[in-house]
């Protein structure tokens, strides 16, 4: 979250998810996940591209079976429309994209997919691209093809219609829905891999700026504080030794209880500047005034 206008980075959780479902598990070898992917000389830029390496079926769902070797991602975050300006833009990357390769034609028309990724039904976009003679088909559910757009391979995606399997994006907007949470927070404790780890952070502190309320709730359930703890077990030990480390200048036995309060209070700065709780709620669960807790942060 942005400190100065308080706004919510959803693209940070999207990259994360998207790491986490097409990056980690795989070797440079098999492919590539760049991000904000520059394109020309100019400042023309997409949001992502994937690009595969080897041949076959890496990815067999429903989404993935669609994808080539070179692939478009862009992502409107929630609350943003899905305009025809703004889907004509996307496509112009992917020609901007195609036409980048080191020889003529060294990167075929039909090896680029274009997904653009959206919480909202882009119900005039469509209107107009079907008026032009563009074909907009549903054959899975929030996954919509349209085809007619020279030789591209396109579709737009709804993130709240997606199938299971597209959690860490469904619970980047506000109303994520509990379920959701409660399957990517279960999948990431039984996670060892580091990468994995580091991105669906990423996910979770836009998830968590995004929906306070519900992960209040959730961080009453015993079970899912097992889970927190195990995900965020690196940041959670860097915070207690910063807090031992003061208790022990301050005498062993006091210093040890000392320890563990500086270690929740950092928790608490920390989550603060993240964006992720607010002044008023970080100071009551410190037990301290607003002013007092805003002193300690300094």
């Amino acid at each position: 979250m942005s400190e100065k206008s308080g706004k919510v980075e959803f693209h940070y959780g999207f990259y994360g998810g998207m790491r986490c479902k097409y990056e980690c598990g795989f070797s440079h070898e098999e492919l590539e996940l760049h991000q904000e992917v520059e394109l020309g000389d100019r400042p023309l830029r997409t949001d992502m591209a994937l690009v595969v390496h080897t041949k076959g079926n890496l990815f067999p769902d429903v989404f993935g079976r669609r994808l080539m070797k070179h692939n478009i991602f862009e992502y409107k975050a929630p609350g943003d429309s899905l305009s025809i300006d703004d889907f004509c833009r996307v496509l112009g990357y992917a020609y901007a994209y195609k036409s980048g390769g080191k020889t003529v034609n060294a990167i075929p028309l039909e090896e680029v997919t274009v997904s653009i990724f959206c919480y909202m039904y882009p119900r005039e976009a469509f209107a107009r691209l079907k008026a032009i003679g563009a074909k907009v088909s549903e054959p899975h559910p929030g996954i919509y093809c349209v085809e007619g757009t020279l030789g591209l391979t396109v579709q737009a995606l709804l993130i709240p219609q997606l199938p299971e399997g597209f959690e860490e994006l469904k619970i980047l907007a506000p109303g994520a829905k509990k379920e959701d949470v409660l399957k990517v927070l279960a999948n990431a404790s039984k996670h060892q891999d580091q990468g994995y780890l580091e991105n669906i952070k990423a996910v979770l502190r836009v998830s968590m700026a995004a929906n306070p309320k519900l992960y209040e709730e959730i961080r009453e359930e015993s079970i899912m504080v097992d889970m927190f703890e195990k995900i965020f077990s690196k940041e959670l030990t860097a915070m207690e030794a910063r807090g031992h480390a003061e208790g022990k200048r301050e005498g062993r036995r006091e210093g040890k209880r000392e320890g563990k309060r500086e270690g929740a209070l950092n928790m608490l700065f920390s989550l603060v500047n993240d964006g992720l709780l607010s002044l008023d709620a970080a100071s009551a669960k410190a037990g301290m005034t607003l002013d007092e807790f805003k002193a300690r942060m300094k």
